[in-house]
């Protein structure tokens, strides 16, 4: 909406289409070096989830490398499976990086 604001476009529709949830997949604690997505193909099989991956190479603990996002009409349904992203995917560096110190 931004853009069509800044560029005096007429306004799209803003109307809810349907429930969602994001979860962000930042570095995980005491990893750095050459990202790596652990439980990526578990979180792929799930229906009605996208994973949006930024293409950053590099990860460090809290640095923000992606995000999942989650739609479903039952917001139990969204709540379960944000919990159920957070527990599985993982962003740690690949066996060769260097590990920080706790």
């Amino acid at each position: 909406m931004l853009w069509r604001v800044l560029l005096q476009y007429p306004l799209g529709n803003t109307k809810h289409i349907l429930p969602a949830a994001i979860v962000n997949l930042v570095g995980a604690d005491n990893y750095t070096g050459i990202a790596h997505f652990e439980g990526l193909d578990e979180v792929l099989k799930m229906d009605n989830v996208f994973v949006h991956i930024y293409g950053k190479k590099q990860t460090k603990p809290g640095r923000k490398m992606g995000h999942v996002t989650i739609l479903s009409n039952e917001t139990q349904e969204l709540i379960h499976k944000a919990h159920l992203i957070k527990r599985t995917l993982k962003v740690v560096s690949v066996a060769d990086t260097v590990r920080t110190p706790d």
